[in-house]
């Protein structure tokens, strides 16, 4: 039986995973929030048992290319519901697109990294062991979140202390929008970027290791 005290996001979410549904969330407005009712972020309502995994835009010349998913899982179950390579571009340009996404393709470079990624929140989840920050890791991704709801210290705190005593720069969360109330939790999580050599991961986590105990 389901609390009746469940946010509407969270219904949905075990709704997805029961049914086998893709869900297709634009994080974003989460963020933002137009309307102030208070949108529960994704790593908060992501139910045991549901699979989740996060992409990336990427563009040339201030044109939307594409969108990576590192997912083999999700992007073979996307193809049979988006047809769309793009909208809003010159023709020109849309053969340019196909070009591309066709050779990195062919080149597996979705393959290599979505590996590369994994192998890397393994290493920056063993560093990170025992600092007190809980590592929210999606099925597929090239970023991973660190929780400090239960660290002693917050997300901007941390952020600060990194750089400017060991000059590393992470991401807030609130980095993406202008907290408002009820904003929720945004303080709380910082984001990684995985999609590096994992020497430049490794070092990253033990100075974020240092920091945080």
């Amino acid at each position: 039986m389901t609390n009746p005290d469940t946010t509407i996001e969270a219904l949905v979410a075990e709704f997805s995973r029961d049914r086998g549904i893709t869900l297709v969330v634009d994080q974003c407005f989460a963020l933002i929030d137009p309307f102030r009712v208070g949108i529960s972020l994704l790593p908060n309502v992501a139910v045991e048992g549901l699979s989740w995994d996060t992409g990336k835009t990427f563009g040339l010349n201030e044109d939307k290319l594409g969108f990576i998913v590192c997912s083999p899982d999700l992007r073979d179950r996307l193809a049979h519901r988006l047809k769309i390579l793009q909208f809003d571009v010159s023709r020109r340009l849309k053969v340019l697109f196909r070009e591309i996404l066709r050779r990195a393709k062919s080149d597996g470079y979705p393959n290599y990294l979505s590996e590369r990624a994994r192998a890397n929140v393994e290493i920056a989840e063993a560093v990170l062991v025992g600092t007190g920050l809980q590592p929210l890791i999606p099925d597929a991704g090239s970023f991973l979140l660190l929780d400090t709801v239960g660290h002693r210290a917050s997300a901007s705190a941390l952020a600060a202390a990194l750089l400017q005593t060991k000059s590393l720069g992470v991401i807030r969360i609130d980095s993406f929008f202008t907290p408002q109330p009820p904003a929720l939790h945004a303080d709380r999580y910082i984001r990684l970027a995985m999609a590096r050599e994992p020497s430049v991961i490794e070092e990253a986590a033990r100075r974020i290791a240092y920091i945080a105990r």
